[in-house]
């Protein structure tokens, strides 16, 4: 079953709605205001973006040049299209950062695996 949690929290002194998912085993959250200005520009909900993690053949990779404040990681795996999610991780959850779909590079990147 698929929950949705709304929570409001003050970051800094600003209010931030964020929305906590579970799919299967797995504990997402997102900021709402992100995940809506994300899927203006990549046309990728980060609901979807979620099931990359059950791909079976995923390729999740430490991100180094985006790591200075936290710890990120970048996924790719196939949910109907090949999509690109980074992310990281918070209070046992998967916050998911921005999510869209891959590039021809990282497309290539994706089936070289099943050669």
């Amino acid at each position: 079953m698929q929950n949705f949690v709304v929570k409001y929290e003050k970051i800094f002194g600003v209010e931030v709605v964020n929305i906590e998912f579970e799919l299967g085993d797995l504990k997402f959250e997102w900021n709402s205001e992100k995940a809506e200005l994300n899927f203006k520009k990549h046309k990728v909900k980060f609901k979807t973006a979620a099931r990359v993690f059950l791909d079976e053949n995923n390729l999740d990779d430490y991100d180094e040049l985006h790591s200075d404040d936290e710890n990120r990681f970048k996924i790719i795996g196939k949910v109907d299209k090949v999509l690109v999610v980074i992310y990281t991780e918070r209070r046992e959850r998967i916050r998911i950062i921005s999510a869209r779909y891959a590039t021809k590079k990282e497309e290539c990147e994706y089936y070289e695996q099943f050669y």
